[in-house]
């Protein structure tokens, strides 16, 4: 049986992956991370590739930073790769976690038991907010706003500004304005042709040159290519590894 095989482009969100399916292998670049069970996949400044065999079902939950660093009680620079184990992080709870929702007799309600249980892990600490600040401007600008103008905007040093906005997402201010603008740019070109130039503009790119040397970074093939491929991607959430 071949197995399934999924391009997973940066989202500059977290996702957590509850799997009750088979192992799912994440490749990122020549590295293979073997997966047996659920996991946290942090924010990250290039695609990965998912692949399994069989039949995958489960949930996936898609945090923002600010969420998951709420959630998981740990800064995002603390996960030490992009791809950690559920249980790592939660340690028993996640098991637990996992044993109701495998066990409930329908979605409704393994949605309610999401619901409550996500609601009890919930930490009390808060991400710092100069960086939980950053992270609104640059999302809100759609990623159009300079380092620079992030830190004469907030009051600080651009040095301090980057060491909290890195714990917070495990990248730095720059490179989450670059997701965040490939973001964009994809869902332009998800939603029909459309001509690159004006795609490059309106997501604030110098150029067509610009846009094309990010997307092939960070997506692994040109806007063209994967416009074509688009429904064997995964648009707006997944392992961002």
């Amino acid at each position: 049986m071949r197995p399934v095989r999924r391009r997973e482009a940066p989202t500059g969100d977290v996702a957590v992956i509850l799997t009750f399916g088979p192992p799912i292998d994440v490749l990122d670049g020549a590295r293979r991370q073997t997966l047996t069970g659920s996991f946290v996949a942090g924010v990250g400044d290039r695609y990965s590739t998912t692949e399994y065999h069989g039949e995958q079902y489960g949930l996936e939950i898609v945090l923002s930073p600010p969420g998951a660093r709420r959630l998981l009680g740990l800064p995002l620079s603390e996960l030490g790769r992009p791809t950690v184990g559920l249980g790592d992080l939660l340690g028993p709870a996640a098991d637990r976690l996992l044993d109701r929702l495998a066990c409930a007799p329908d979605w409704a309600t393994r949605f309610d038991l999401l619901d409550t249980d996500l609601a009890g892990l919930a930490t009390a600490t808060p991400p710092a907010p100069v960086a939980e600040r950053a992270w609104r401007l640059l999302i809100g600008t759609g990623g159009r706003i300079g380092v620079a103008q992030l830190a004469a905007e907030l009051g600080c040093s651009r040095r301090y500004l980057s060491s909290r906005f890195a714990e917070l997402t495990g990248v730095s201010p720059k490179t989450y304005g670059r997701i965040v603008r490939c973001r964009a740019a994809r869902r332009l070109l998800s939603g029909g042709p459309a001509p690159l130039a004006e795609v490059a503009a309106r997501c604030g790119y110098f150029d067509e040159a610009h846009l094309a040397r990010d997307f092939r970074s960070l997506v692994g093939v040109s806007p063209a290519r994967w416009q074509d491929e688009f429904p064997f991607f995964q648009a707006t959430g997944g392992p961002a590894g």
